[in-house]
């Protein structure tokens, strides 16, 4: 059953709640770290979140870099509400934002996570670089770029 979600700009007071979605997300224990950048994210680059019924279900924050670039940083929605189109969301209002002096856009992927490389594809992302141990040892990225 697909639910109704609204995209709107993440806050200062949803930082809390973001930050433990994220880590329940990707099953980190990074909270104290997640809950700082979200802070961060929400005042400073482009945060954006998903909610449905009022709850914060997903995530996404890009920010410009010294190249010049805008990169996608961070991306997750609650396994629960995923294959809503959901994500594919986030990054479309991350892609409408005016983004002044932009070259290009950016973001690393899980080299094994095929979904995440589908939906940026069909967003018009391409392979642009292989990234070995890019986060973690022994965790390999592709670096999309549109």
């Amino acid at each position: 059953m697909k639910n109704k979600f609204k995209i709107e700009k993440a806050r200062l007071e949803d930082s809390i709640a973001i930050s433990k979605l994220e880590c329940a997300c990707y099953d980190s224990s990074w909270h104290d770290y997640a809950n700082w950048f979200w802070n961060v994210a929400s005042e400073f680059m482009w945060a954006e979140k998903a909610t449905v019924a009022g709850k914060i279900v997903g995530g996404i924050v890009a920010f410009k870099t010294q190249q010049g670039n805008l990169y996608i940083d961070t991306i997750f929605v609650h396994p629960k509400f995923r294959r809503q189109g959901i994500a594919r969301a986030l990054v479309k209002r991350i892609l409408n934002q005016p983004k002044k002096k932009i070259k290009k856009i950016q973001v690393a992927v899980e080299d094994h996570n095929l979904s995440s490389k589908k939906l940026f594809n069909s967003l018009g992302f391409k392979n642009r670089a292989d990234l070995p141990d890019f986060y973690d040892e022994g965790k390999d990225y592709i670096l999309l770029e549109k």
